[in-house]
């Protein structure tokens, strides 16, 4: 359940969501709770992929806002 509100993230996508799950991030709380650089460079790693870290933010602030709203 909590992976499919992640899914719901606007600029997610399901291969982000992916990534994501293969870091140990399978929540709102734990995406919301991300330092957005870190995950960045994660990502990148993880990937080979050089991610615009503008969409990481986009993330975790949409994360964030879910999590406020309940």
């Amino acid at each position: 359940m909590e992976t499919a509100r992640l899914a719901t993230l606007r600029g997610l996508g399901t291969e982000n969501l992916r990534h994501l799950n293969a870091l140990g991030i399978r929540t709102m709380r734990a995406l919301a709770s991300s330092d957005w650089g870190a995950l960045d460079a994660q990502l990148e790693q993880m990937t080979g992929d050089d991610i615009v870290d503008a969409r990481v933010r986009v993330w975790i602030r949409g994360a964030r806002r879910a999590l406020e709203q309940g």
